[in-house]
């Protein structure tokens, strides 16, 4: 798992701020968040899981062994 986290940690991941330093929703650009550090680890996560989506052709990624079905809506 260390492996993972070193690899997560070095991506480069762009959060991007408006003009007040909320952070601009990846998955809604309409929708501005308060800029913690929670909500940069969510977007992290949320910019991780589309390039999941993107690069896995049936929609679905494993982790740990345990199939994830990416179109599922939570």
């Amino acid at each position: 798992m260390a492996e993972i986290d070193s690899w997560i940690e070095a991506q480069e991941f762009q959060i991007t701020l408006d003009a007040q330093g909320k952070i601009i929703d990846y998955i809604d650009n309409e929708t501005r968040r308060p800029n913690t550090p929670e909500e940069r680890i969510r977007q992290k996560m949320a910019q991780i899981l589309a390039l999941c989506k993107a690069l896995a052709p049936d929609n679905r990624v494993s982790l740990e062994g345990e199939a994830i079905d990416l179109n599922v809506k939570p």
